[in-house]
């Protein structure tokens, strides 16, 4: 009698040993699921950043192509250090689903390490946009250029004004006067420090945002 009644007793600390330890399993598994929803998330916006620096590189080889007065302004270098983010975003996040999958503390240090320092490099790169996107970086880097005389300067002014679709710098008519002589044969124009503005708004601020 007494050996069933410490085997019932035996028996019943071992189920609430169990109960007791199933809140731990589910709590540890929660957690590990979750961390695998937020890598696959970055593996997906690694993805899609890496789509967008693809985007903006042919844009940016396009203007370059096309367009002198712009050479100071690294957008194709941006646009590469943008592609590699999204690069190296996807692969530590597909270490993050490793690491969670295997449960491997090595690999999640890596990720949420590498996670951390990622989001540091595009808090800047976006900070670093939004700077470019002002009149006064345009000033500074087209200014001086674009009120040059002679005919290889003229031809660089038309060059621009033909890629960004435009008129003059600050305004439709500044570069009409005498000494400059760029024609404009668009009715209504904007000017081009407007319309580069309007372009990189277009193609480069969603990137900062994102």
């Amino acid at each position: 009698f007494n050996a069933a009644l410490m085997g019932k007793n035996s028996g019943t600390k071992k189920a609430h040993a169990e109960r007791k330890v199933e809140p731990r399993v589910a709590a540890h598994d929660i957690a590990y699921r979750i961390v695998t929803g937020i890598a696959a998330v970055f593996v997906g916006l690694g993805i899609g950043l890496m789509g967008c620096g693809i985007s903006i590189l042919n844009k940016s080889r396009e203007k370059s192509d096309a367009v002198t007065l712009l050479d100071d302004l690294p957008l194709v270098t941006i646009s590469y250090v943008i592609l590699f983010l999204g690069v190296g975003l996807a692969v530590i996040s597909v270490c993050g689903i490793y690491g969670a999958w295997k449960e491997n503390r090595f690999f999640l240090t890596i990720f949420l390490f590498s996670l951390f320092c990622f989001m540091l490099v595009q808090l800047c790169m976006g900070v670093f946009l939004f700077l470019y996107e002002s009149e006064n970086v345009l000033d500074d880097v087209v200014e001086d250029f674009w009120f040059e005389e002679g005919q290889n300067a003229r031809q660089r002014r038309l060059d621009y004004q033909d890629f960004f679709d435009c008129c003059g710098w600050a305004n439709a008519y500044d570069s009409r006067a005498s000494g400059y002589s760029t024609a404009c044969p668009r009715s209504d124009p904007v000017s081009c420090r407007q319309s580069t503005l309007n372009w990189l708004a277009e193609f480069y601020t969603p990137i900062a945002v994102f």
